[in-house]
């Protein structure tokens, strides 16, 4: 049973998650005001009109958390996007947008991405190069050649991070609804059962970096012969904040009742090296066991929560390494899951754009296991413009194959840092930029 001290300790852990957000956004609300330099202020022509034509095209497209800032031959703009499902494909849309606006003003053109207002990595092109894209198709070659993309991005940001915000992404809702697919070995005459469940989900977008998610998970279809799964009941409901820490290193926080009947805190530290080809990520959990309904068994469930207190440490380390050229993820896990599990898990996933297909082996204190990964796109590709509440269709569908019944339980917390940190990693960016002719 659940105890009063217990509570206590969960609302403590809690307020120190939130304490440190609010630490975040009192850093970042000490803007000055923007005030053109000298610099700006002898360029053939003034910065400010310039400045002000690019906010207002961006901000009627809807593109958020707009920065604008010039240096003597670059011009850098900060944005976010929430319009497109593909990074890649944003990005390519804003070069085409702000092109003509600039013209032949600069020679470069900087730009940084942004998530939940938090700087994620940077883009440069040479605008002559793209000049000469444009009315010659043979110079493509050249243009794709002009783009980089990079994690340091500390010297571009220092010019930008003072800006006023045009269009900020704060308190906006969006909603969508996840389609969830599970498969079990069944016997005769169903030799494999299917369940498919509907997740309505609902996004706060808080302070910088900060998001607060609610999910209920609505059954449509079930085979699986497990009674509570035949409820409609709470999924992901709780509160994540991160950060970006110098020298390309991510934190995470998380709190609130994750997947897996588990409930509590999470702590998440990824390290970036090499321009993104080699990460270090390391994961802990202080968790308990929660479920709605109550769990009996095999019995028919009963309404109210079942909650045990916070007593589970779990952790777990793993490295990566990116092959750039074929945008093939090589990694492996190793740590204490859920239950007490030790295990290690290696992984090898090919990103072809959108679609993530990848295999898997993993070694448990139970067993060996294995299966395959799949992560295929919805539509559709482009959202409406950002609204402060707006549905969406879901980005994605995932599947995860596993060949016997030695699982290792884990669970998601609602903590998004690893996936938006893998769909904008600097070479796998660069790769659909040059590699691909639709622009």
């Amino acid at each position: 049973m659940i105890t009063k001290a217990d509570i206590k300790n969960y609302f403590i852990l809690t307020l120190a998650v939130l304490m440190c957000s609010m630490l975040s956004v009192g850093a970042q609300s000490l803007q000055a005001p923007y005030a053109p330099t000298q610099e700006e202020m002898t360029q053939p022509y003034p910065f400010g009109g310039l400045k002000d034509s690019l906010l207002t095209a961006l901000k009627a497209s809807g593109w958020l958390n707009l920065r604008v800032q010039a240096s003597a031959d670059k011009l850098i703009i900060a944005f976010e996007n929430r319009i497109y499902r593909f990074e890649a494909r944003a990005i390519k849309a804003l070069i085409k947008e702000v092109a003509p606006i600039i013209g032949t003003r600069y020679k470069t053109l900087a730009l940084i991405v942004l998530n939940r207002n938090v700087p994620i990595m940077g883009l440069s092109l040479s605008l002559e190069a793209w000049n000469g894209f444009l009315h010659d198709a043979q110079a493509f070659p050249v243009f794709a050649n002009s783009i980089h993309t990079t994690l340091n991005i500390q010297a571009d940001w220092q010019l930008l991070k003072d800006q006023p915000i045009t269009q900020t992404g704060a308190l906006r809702t969006e909603a969508y609804v996840d389609p969830q697919l599970r498969m079990g070995l069944g016997g005769y005459p169903k030799p494999v059962l299917v369940q498919i469940n509907l997740l309505p989900t609902a996004n706060l977008y808080l302070w910088r970096g900060a998001q607060l998610k609610a999910q209920a998970i609505v059954p449509t279809f079930n085979q699986l012969p497990i009674p509570e799964d035949k409820s409609i009941r709470p999924g992901l409901i709780g509160i994540n904040q991160y950060f970006r820490l110098p020298s390309a290193t991510f934190m995470g926080l998380s709190a609130g009742y994750f997947t897996n009947y588990t409930y509590g805190l999470e702590l998440e530290l990824s390290k970036i090296l090499f321009n993104g080809r080699f990460i270090w990520r390391n994961k802990m959990g202080y968790t308990g066991y929660a479920s709605f309904p109550k769990r009996l068994g095999l019995e028919k469930p009963v309404p109210g929560w079942q909650v045990s207190s916070l007593a589970n440490l779990d952790y777990r380390s793993s490295v990566e390494y990116r092959l750039a050229k074929y945008n093939l993820v090589a990694k492996i896990e190793a740590g204490r899951y859920l239950y007490h599990q030790n295990a290690v898990k290696v992984s090898v996933v090919r990103q072809f754009r959108e679609t993530d297909i990848g295999f898997f082996g993993q070694k448990s204190s139970q067993g060996a296991n294995y299966g395959f990964q799949l992560s295929i796109p919805i539509l559709s590709k482009k959202y409406g413009k950002p609204q402060r509440f707006q549905f969406r269709t879901s980005k994605s569908l995932p599947y995860t194959y596993t060949a016997t019944q030695y699982v290792v339980e884990d669970y998601q917390s609602g903590n998004d840092l690893y996936l938006f940190l893998k769909k904008l990693n600097p070479p796998f960016i660069q790769n659909q930029l040059r590699n691909s002719l639709d622009w």
